[in-house]
């Protein structure tokens, strides 16, 4: 479940609010934070990913560029 979207962050941009509950990251069928977090350290920043999420009894799917977290040098 994505707890916080930061408000210039690229979920956010992409359309996806707290509480709504990711199943998929691009070809990959999502189960869990950590699995998540491993598929996006696979990728680079530039990269756009397909995430596809429950929000509500509704299925949704939406784009999303990776970019760097600010601060961090990371996503």
């Amino acid at each position: 479940m994505v707890v916080r979207v930061g408000p210039d962050g690229p979920a956010n941009i992409a359309g996806i609010i707290d509480n709504d509950i990711i199943v998929g990251f691009d070809d990959k069928e999502i189960i869990s934070a950590a699995q998540l977090v491993k598929e996006l350290w696979k990728r680079d920043i530039g990269e756009s990913v397909v995430i596809r999420f429950w929000r509500g009894e509704t299925e949704m799917e939406t784009t999303v560029l990776l970019t760097e977290r600010p601060g961090t040098g990371n996503y």
